[in-house]
């Protein structure tokens, strides 16, 4: 057999060469198997921790790029004479900063932080220890401070500046750390230590943090020397780092892959990509890639395959508070997307209040989806439990989702006032007079129940006198006389319910959008509005008032500050779910993008259940006709036509004549309006 051609042995060795710089990359599901066996199975490969500021995220500490937008809004207020977008000044130019990318801003971290305190040093230690002072560390960090006291896995080495994991192991176990803090003690580091050590390589946030490029590039010598022991001793394990700093990058690729033992686990973010550098730098070492859900949810999942559970009656036993605040922070652990932590959460939720602990996951998820998943999670676990039968039956009507079982939940717990307003909704007035009829109590949303259905027959006299005594009377009696058009009427009552109650949010937005609606008065309008989002009470119903007037006065920065707001509510009902998604859309298309996101989440939501109601599209119809001029035409009369089929299910099916539309029709309505 001849030799190869120059050429082409060329090319084999480049094939070669980059089917050897692919990383492995694993699955969550076969690390933790993995990490298991070998802390059964391998006592002598410890794994060392490598901490970047994703695991601090979740205790309250921004990440490098939020600080370095940060940093950069703040250059801007300083040094632009110019009133310009954000992402139009941040340039390379502007900044001094060469090769400046506005979409990879973090990667410029230690050249935006030097750019902003260089010439006052002092000021930004300020900074960072005001952002990391008086954090409390997240769920988990207790489960590493476990592992780290309990373990042969005692090594931390951290790029962050923080103390939180010194702070876990202080708070959640009886074991206290040894603190590296600055280079010139880096000759304290022992491969073989009794206690937890931790190596903090940018220095401790009080010994004078390294943040400025010069610093960040060059791994200090004596550092280099104790990580290069460690490596040789210790299978690096990293989680929340993203490489973006070139010190402890350069030495890692210096390293020859059997200077470090084991195998490198690399664990990235499961909705991001590891950058190519880090990339190379797994296969240069012959590791392993894992997307992992964040730093909680994971050291959760890692401690449950080390029989190392959350803590919380121990914590309960040293501090109420504390053990009250951590039992909030696992509560909130996504249980939907990774199913399988709920089984070393039930104890957590067991001591929380059991159903009710899931009631009130449920009451504050933003996503609808996700409520409805955490209540079906909820329910299998406490198939028996009334109060979240009622609790998501009436969630599932006022959704529009599911109707019949719905109705099943709320009559087998009795709440017939609820199932009456859900027969109104399907359309059945005899059937929710009988509902009604059940009823034992006829005080509170009785009332309610019983005007909508006076209304529904046109016994508006007696509807009105029926609102008027209900639980939550005023804002009940204005939407009335918002659906018969009495907008004086509406003021008059909304007048008084301010006065009876002058931060009641509720009471402002509807105040706010009757003076709208009948009078222009913007001036007022907009002062109430401002008022009312300051409430940390506001809910998405009167948030969404706001957004729509702000968008007919084509305030963006103020449409965007309530769309922050929506963004960690949940929507109160069908109404604003699709009210939320139509004035994102017009965000959208009002800023020359084609919404087709925001077309396909409203052609889902118009396969929900929802009843005729016009008064809903009256902000909706006076926003379009104020916004004309910045929506362009083609999309004017598609957007006309959704707020109409928002009012009047009947309508939806017209909207298929529409080519915006037409591409994904809306399937039959789900339950059985």
């Amino acid at each position: 057999m001849g030799l190869l051609r120059p050429e082409a042995a060329s090319a084999i060795l480049f094939l070669m060469s980059r089917l050897a710089a692919q990383a492995t990359r694993w699955k969550l599901q076969g690390f933790l198997e993995h990490f298991r066996f070998v802390h059964r199975n391998m006592p002598d490969h410890p794994y060392a921790w490598v901490l970047g500021a994703g695991a601090s995220k979740a205790s309250g500490i921004p990440l490098a790029g939020d600080l370095v937008h940060r940093w950069l809004g703040e250059l801007q207020r300083r040094l632009s004479n110019v009133n310009q977008p954000l992402p139009e000044w941040a340039t390379a130019k502007n900044l001094g900063i060469d090769a400046f990318n506005y979409a990879d801003a973090a990667a410029s971290y230690s050249r935006v932080y030097e750019r902003r305190f260089g010439d006052n040093p002092e000021e930004g230690f300020a900074y960072l220890e005001g952002l990391m002072g008086q954090r409390e560390p997240s769920p988990g960090y207790s489960i590493l401070a476990q592992i780290l006291e309990k373990t042969a896995h005692k090594v931390v080495i951290s790029t962050n500046f923080d103390n939180l994991v010194a702070d876990a192991l202080s708070i959640y176990t009886s074991t206290f750390p040894l603190v590296i803090g600055h280079e010139s003690l880096a000759n304290f580091v022992k491969v073989v230590s009794r206690r937890p050590v931790i190596c903090k390589i940018h220095r401790d946030l009080l010994l004078g943090p390294k943040s400025d490029p010069r610093s960040l590039r060059r791994l200090h010598e004596s550092w280099a020397a104790a990580l290069r022991a460690l490596f040789s001793q210790y299978t690096p394990l990293f989680v929340g780092y993203g490489g973006n700093d070139d010190s402890l990058m350069d030495l890692l690729e210096s390293l020859d892959p059997g200077e470090i033992k084991g195998q490198m686990i690399w664990c990235y973010y499961e909705r991001s990509e590891p950058s190519s550098r880090i990339q190379e730098l797994v296969a240069q070492h012959r590791g392993a890639l894992v997307p992992v859900p964040d730093f909680d949810l994971l050291m959760v999942l890692l401690g449950a395959g080390l029989d190392i559970e959350p803590i919380d009656d121990a914590i309960e036993k040293r501090a109420a508070d504390r053990a009250k605040n951590y039992r909030k922070q696992l509560i909130k652990l996504d249980t939907t997307a990774h199913p399988e932590v709920r089984r070393v959460l039930r104890g957590a939720f067991e001591r929380a209040g059991g159903p009710l602990a899931w009631m009130e996951k449920a009451s504050t998820e933003p996503s609808t989806d996700l409520r409805e998943s955490i209540f079906r999670q909820a329910l299998e676990q406490y198939p028996d439990s009334d109060e979240l039968k009622d609790e998501f039956g009436i969630f599932l009507y006022d959704h529009g989702r599911d109707l019949s079982r719905a109705r099943a939940l709320l009559t087998s717990t009795g709440h017939f006032e609820a199932v009456a307003d859900l027969e109104l909704l399907a359309g059945d007035l005899r059937a929710a007079q009988d509902a009604l009829a059940r009823c034992k109590d006829r005080e509170g949303f009785y009332s309610v129940v019983a005007g909508r259905i006076l209304e529904r027959q046109g016994n508006f006299k007696a509807a009105e006198e029926r609102f008027s005594s209900g639980e939550s009377f005023w804002v009940d009696l204005a939407w009335f006389y918002l659906r018969r058009a009495r907008i004086e009427d509406g003021i008059a009552a909304t007048e008084k319910a301010c006065a009876s109650d002058t931060v009641n949010p509720a009471f402002i937005s509807e105040l706010a959008r009757f003076l709208w609606l009948g009078r222009e008065d913007v001036g007022r309008v907009g002062a109430l509005y401002d008022k009312m989002c300051e409430s940390e009470s506001a809910d998405s119903d009167d948030l969404l008032k706001a957004a729509a007037f702000w968008m007919a006065q084509g305030d963006q920065e103020r449409v965007n500050r309530v769309f922050d707001a929506l963004a960690i509510r949940p929507m109160n009902d069908w109404k604003d779910e699709a009210k939320y998604i139509f004035l994102q859309l017009v965000n959208d298309v009002v800023a020359g993008r084609d919404g087709a996101a925001y077309f396909e989440r409203l052609r889902r939501q118009f396969t929900y259940a929802h009843s005729e109601d016009y008064s809903r599209g009256l902000d909706l119809h006076k926003m379009l006709e104020a916004a004309k001029g910045r929506i362009p035409s083609a999309y004017r009369k598609t957007l006309s036509a959704i707020v109409h089929a928002m009012c009047d299910p009947s309508k939806v099916a017209s909207l298929n004549v529409y080519p915006h539309w037409k591409s994904g029709a809306p399937a039959a309505v789900k339950g059985d309006p």
